[in-house]
């Protein structure tokens, strides 16, 4: 019995050896960069990019270990470093999808992301564009709005499928603005963008960074950003808000995460590492052509954005009646 209740009590003693451990001596061997999606994917090219900054910032000789666990809509590999609790050898480079968006659709997750995990560092955000096709008669959004609350049937748009951030930005508009809209899920970006040029749907909001060559060329046309404000990219486009949603803002993230039990120590020096690495010329410049001003804060502050998200893919999934199984 006594043998039973020590191994059962071993996982609760990892952490807390681990808060002893001068900080000092962190990392002591490789830094795990688990990222949750095949390799090729704008999340992985950010944790290559800031890998070896990272380690000089950190001034240590431990290499920075990019891990692609890809599966499930990014859930697999989130998981992974949920399960790792106390570890501060293993780094999420996580994103909005499995971490904000899934647990306000999803039945149930193997991991809840205000638990699970201590945010670090906020490292990009990217902006998604309300777009038309180039013969659409549309100019601006207000003409949009106002033709598709005019239509006796659903308007038909195009996402990469159902939970994505694309799918519900576009259903936080068809709820904020009054109009009846029905998805046309493509599994993938790319397919969203030929079914925009071809007119096969009425509109899409997509990312920037894979409509912005087309909208250039004149293929297609922009009607209004996600964010805040303006993108540089597209300067000439007005942000939702002032285009007459006023409130309406949603950003694409990414961020680095360490799993829960990690000493705040190590949280803290891991983001200011991350943030000077983030301000590099040639790391920042990556990530403008991303469509990402700097972003980087406190790990505080990458919380409460987290929180919020949740809150609100929440709500728009409770009034839409959207559910993941």
């Amino acid at each position: 019995m006594r043998r039973r209740a020590l191994l059962l009590a071993a996982p609760l003693a990892a952490p807390l050896s681990l808060r002893a451990q001068d900080v000092a001596e962190w990392p002591s061997r490789p830094l795990r960069l688990v990222v949750p999606y095949l390799a090729g994917g704008i999340l992985d090219a950010i944790a290559r990019l800031i890998a070896e900054p990272l380690q000089r910032h950190l001034g240590t000789t431990q290499p920075m270990v990019v891990e692609n666990r890809a599966g499930a809509g990014g859930n697999i590999g989130t998981a992974v470093v949920a399960r790792a609790r106390g570890d501060a050898h293993t780094v999420l480079v996580g994103n909005s999808g499995p971490l904000s968006i899934n647990p306000a659709l999803a039945r149930s997750l193997p991991f809840d992301p205000q638990r699970d995990f201590q945010p670090v560092v906020l490292a990009a955000t990217t902006p998604l564009v309300l777009t038309v096709p180039a013969a659409s008669p549309h100019r601006d959004l207000a003409g949009f709005l106002g033709w598709a609350r005019a239509q006796r049937q659903a308007v038909p748009y195009g996402t990469p499928g159902v939970g994505t951030p694309q799918h519900m930005a576009t259903e936080l508009l068809r709820l904020r603005a009054g109009f009846e809209a029905v998805q046309v899920p493509y599994g993938g970006s790319a397919p969203v963008v030929t079914a925009l040029l071809a007119g096969d749907i009425a509109f899409a909001i997509e990312n920037q960074a894979l409509v912005l060559g087309q909208v250039r060329a004149g293929a297609l046309r922009a009607l209004a950003v996600t964010t805040p404000g303006r993108s540089a990219e597209l300067p000439e486009v007005p942000s939702m808000q002032e285009a007459g949603q006023a409130g309406y803002a949603v950003r694409g993230w990414y961020g680095l995460l360490l799993p829960a039990g990690v000493p705040a120590a190590i949280v803290q020096r891991l983001n200011a590492a991350a943030r000077e690495a983030l301000r590099e010329p040639a790391v920042a410049a990556r990530l403008a052509s991303f469509g990402s001003p700097y972003v980087a804060g406190s790990a505080e502050e990458f919380a409460a954005l987290i929180a919020e998200d949740v809150a609100r893919w929440r709500d728009v999934a409770q009034r839409a009646n959207i559910t993941l199984e």
